[in-house]
């Protein structure tokens, strides 16, 4: 698990993810303000009234719980009252739906009238289905996908294929409110629009404490987490240069956005912060994109007060993202699995943020001047460092409704804005329920969206089912080598362009066959940087430089599962005099090699030796392989096993020797697993060593 911090935009920059190192504490079972849930759907029961988030646990019991929504218990629960549990959950919840097949009115007030809010399509009512069957028809083309009239009307769908529970999601814990129960929506948006459909499917979340917050951050919007001295502050800085090409881009977007409602025009004696705006080029595209830059001014002086981004609450900033492993492993298991993936409208975080609706009590802070009128931002901004984490807690619980509605080994991820996941190949047609899943009042983008294809690229990686392979992008192999000399080139950096790179390197590092990422001396270099500029130490320095090795000369493809019945077989041993090893069968070996050790080694200690046996057996042993080659490296040395496995020794002299056995592997495709056996039976390669 890697944490991650949104990357700031400054002038000519874009949103990134960086590694950082602080802990952030998680919600466990005994946190008093966890309350058990029912696994069964209850509508809006307990969670109507949206109270601030309190020192003390909520009660939710039924006594104290109000009233329900006008028609909600009884569609939900039934007449008769709340479910039978000897029954399978969900059982039955046609009942939510009438029998009418028209579309859903949404001039309709909010929450009025649940039964009139859930459609069932025709031939779907009566009773429930086995899981993920009888709804083929709907998921079999990605146009069919996006075609979603409401997320009211796939309500009723989403609660009849929810499964099981899977666990609280990470990111869901609350230093304070999110929510201001005074203010109101500055707009009303997409998740406002839909906010029953909401509101019952957060029912069945496990953590009540989220799902108040997540509700009422859809009723009275969301708060920026600032805590500064603008709050009540009047504050104008000039635009970022703009050119000709730029101004033409501003004001088309500005008129989209205002037909849109994401901006409102301000009128002038207003008390607004407004910060800077500029137009930058995409990374590797030829569109513009425009930039709010919230953390201007970015060193603050005596007549300058501190930027928006400066005095956003820590609680609001950091992220935790799951690898790629439980995806790979899925993959390598699947042969031609399907993949499938959904992405926001347009692919851009900018668009992504715009579902979420900023409270009226923090709108001044997301202001801005062009050609002479005021505007204030009704979303989130890109460029406001606590964006990316309030837009995360609606993915998170979109990731959880996912999860829930398909089988538990059937492997999903998400960055942001993008989800996605696999499937074996013999449940084609549901490749695109997690897609629907997905539609709960957002936009996806129809160029990005898919549900049943072999190849996915996700962040500059690209995974393809059919070859088992996972590669880097060209693209995005050139960006992280030209960050990582740019690093280089200067003897201090930021905390944060350091923590961005290790992120980067963190990222690619699992398409490497040996997954090792080599970042432990510029991970300490972060760790004990304060904000500002900070000296790159030379260990650091060193692992950036075998990085730019690999870089250049690896290929960027990976084996995902190489197989075993082809691997080759290397056996090394080592003394205080000597080392040695051999290819192949004790019985019959392929090659051979044994050497002296030299004099500028004689005095190294043998877990030294050992490895280098390993190194030199490679090197050797080299010729004997084309294209990627899975190796069977067998050792008796239980330090050297571990440091192979690893990554990591303590001694630098024996980590020297593991980046260049790594180093060796990435640039001629090998992958090596380890086998740590007795010396009684590693007597040839023993007898090599001697």
């Amino acid at each position: 698990m890697v944490e991650a911090v949104p990357r700031a935009v400054c002038a000519g920059g874009n949103m990134n993810v960086v590694v950082a190192l602080a802990a952030t504490a998680s919600r466990t079972a005994t946190d008093p303000i966890q309350v058990a849930m029912p696994r069964y759907p209850t509508g809006l029961d307990g969670l109507v009234s949206l109270t601030p988030l309190s020192p003390a646990a909520p009660d939710l019991g039924p006594a104290q719980r109000p009233p329900p929504p006008q028609g909600s218990a009884w569609h939900i629960d039934g007449p008769a009252g709340p479910p039978d549990l000897s029954t399978p959950p969900l059982q039955g919840l046609a009942r939510l739906v009438s029998d009418s097949v028209s579309m859903l009115n949404l001039g309709t007030p909010l929450l009025q009238g649940s039964a009139r809010s859930v459609i069932m399509p025709a031939g779907l009512g009566g009773t429930r289905t086995p899981l993920l069957q009888g709804l083929a028809w709907l998921f079999d083309l990605v146009l069919a996908a996006l075609d979603v009239s409401s997320a009211d009307w796939y309500l009723s769908l989403l609660l009849d294929v929810w499964s099981h529970d899977p666990g609280l999601c990470p990111n869901t814990s609350f230093a304070s409110n999110v929510f201001n129960p005074a203010s109101q929506p500055t707009r009303h948006g997409s998740m406002q629009e839909h906010a029953f459909a909401w509101s019952t499917l957060l029912s069945l979340y496990p953590d009540p404490v989220y799902c108040c917050q997540l509700l009422s951050m859809t009723e009275h919007s969301c708060l920026l987490g600032y805590n500064g001295l603008l709050c009540n502050a009047a504050c104008c800085s000039d635009n970022l240069p703009i050119s000709s090409a730029g101004h033409s881009h501003l004001c088309r977007e500005i008129d989209a956005c205002l037909a849109k409602g994401h901006p409102s025009v301000i009128l002038a004696g207003t008390n607004l912060i407004e910060s800077p705006i500029g137009v930058v080029p995409k990374p590797h595209s030829t569109k513009l994109c425009t930039i709010h830059h919230l953390s201007h001014p970015c060193q603050p002086t005596a007549a300058a007060l501190p930027s928006i981004n400066a005095s956003i609450s820590p609680g609001f900033i950091r992220i935790w993202y799951k690898g790629l492993q439980d995806l790979l492993a899925f993959v390598s298991q699947n042969l031609g699995c399907l993949l499938w993936k959904g992405d926001l409208e347009k692919g851009d975080l900018e668009d992504a943020f715009q579902h979420v609706v900023t409270a009226e009590c923090d709108v001044h802070l997301l202001s801005f001047s062009y050609d002479g009128i005021h505007y204030c931002e009704n979303t989130l901004t890109f460029g406001g460092s606590s964006s990316p984490w309030l837009f995360n807690l609606v993915t998170e619980f979109l990731h959880w409704l996912v999860v829930a509605c398909l089988p538990a080994n059937w492997p999903i991820n998400y960055y942001l804005d993008d989800t996605f996941g696999a499937i074996p190949v013999s449940h084609t047609t549901h490749a695109l329920l997690p897609v629907h899943t997905l539609a709960l009042g957002l936009w996806l983008s129809p160029k990005k969206t898919f549900g049943a294809s072999t190849k996915l690229k996700v962040l500059g990686i690209k995974i393809d089912t059919v070859t088992q392979t996972i590669r880097i992008t060209d693209d995005q192999c050139h960006h992280i080598l030209a960050q990582c000399r740019s690093l280089m080139q200067h003897h201090s950096m930021d905390l944060l362009n350091m923590q961005w790179i290790a992120g980067l390197l963190q990222f690619v590092s699992q398409v490497f066959p040996c997954r090792k990422a080599f970042l432990r001396h510029l991970y300490n270099a972060t760790h004990h940087a304060l904000p500002g500029k900070r000296c790159l130490t030379q260990l650091a320095r060193l692992e950036l430089i075998w990085w730019c090795d690999v870089l250049e000369h690896w290929s960027g493809t990976s084996i995902l599962s190489p197989s075993l019945l082809t691997a080759a077989h290397v056996w090394t041993n080592a003394c205080l005099k000597g080392y040695g090893g051999y290819l192949g069968l004790d019985t019959s070996p392929t090659a051979v090699f044994a050497k002296a050790v030299p004099c500028c080694h004689c005095k190294k200690n043998i877990h030294f030796l050992e490895a280098l046996a390993v190194l030199e057996a490679l090197q050797c042993f080299l010729p004997h392989w084309s294209g990627p080659t899975l190796i069977m490296v067998h050792v008796d040395n239980e330090n050297v096993k571990h440091g192979l496995c690893s990554g990591h020794s303590h001694n630098p002299l024996t980590q020297h020797l593991l980046w260049e056995i790594f180093s060796l592997c990435l640039k001629h495709d090998l992958t090596i697993r380890l086998q740590q056996v007795l010396s009684t039976d590693n007597v040839l390669a023993d007898l090599l060593s001697c």
